[in-house]
């Protein structure tokens, strides 16, 4: 059983986000077995993503252990508020959002190659 208290890894939360931005949101909740978020979102950098999903990318990543989307709950009370625990912002949504906006891919301009969302470009 997962407890939320066991993520407390925020660089696997960071890399939950780069997974995203470099997946693209349905890949990657497509990758973690997750449907769209319907209140809660991660903010990042001004960019919402799906918090119950993030989170469970980001507690396998930390553990090996695969989250499914049965074993958790997205709100104050689960992923979302675990996500405020550890420092993150995390924005309610009343009204059901269609897409959340997602960063788009940055490229190398001299090497044309894409930069992951926390990172360089690796030949720079």
């Amino acid at each position: 059983m997962v407890s939320y208290s066991d993520l407390t890894d925020r660089a696997a939360v960071h890399w939950a986000v780069s997974e995203f931005d470099r997946l693209g949101r349905d890949a990657f909740l497509e990758r973690f077995g997750f449907g769209v978020a319907r209140e809660y979102f991660l903010v990042v950098n001004g960019f919402l993503y799906d918090s119950k999903a993030i989170f469970a990318a980001a507690y396998e990543r930390q553990h090996g252990v695969p989250v499914s989307s049965k074993e958790i709950s997205g709100g104050k009370g689960g992923a979302a508020g675990r996500l405020v625990q550890l420092g993150f912002e995390v924005q309610g949504n009343p009204v059901q959002q269609s897409r959340p906006a997602s960063r788009p891919p940055t490229t190398c301009n001299e090497h044309f190659v894409e930069i992951p969302a926390a990172g360089s470009c690796p030949y720079c």
